[in-house]
């Protein structure tokens, strides 16, 4: 088993738990400490950004698939983005030219879906 982890990690990551007395356990649980020991902070600056991410450049399909993807990866780290949340982060985002769909979109009663807004 050990052989095997050592055979399946990349090289930078051999180096961080390869050691003369490791044991398949100890070596899964390095592996789990990299991975999962830093979740909150990723968690935490991946909020930031998905908070403050703006349009710029990008076409709306390519913002909204970039902001859907961001929820997602919150949602892997534990920190779910609901529907409505993905929508405002969205929407203030929005270049200038968009100020009345935000308007618009922020009235309806019921609330649109993401998939409603997007399209």
């Amino acid at each position: 088993m050990l052989g095997w982890l050592y055979g399946t990690i990349s090289v930078d990551l051999l180096q961080e738990v390869m050691a003369h007395d490791a044991t398949a356990r100890s070596v899964w649980r390095a592996l789990e400490l990299q991975f999962l020991g830093n979740n909150e902070q990723r968690a935490l600056n991946l909020n930031v950004e998905f908070r403050t991410f703006h349009q710029g450049h990008l076409s709306v399909n390519d913002y909204c698939r970039r902001m859907k993807a961001m929820a997602d990866s919150l949602a892997d780290l534990g920190d779910p983005v609901t529907d409505r949340g993905l929508i405002h982060a969205t929407l203030n985002g929005l270049r200038a030219k968009f100020q009345n769909l935000k308007t618009i979109i922020t009235m309806q009663r019921p609330f649109p879906s993401f998939a409603d807004v997007r399209s």
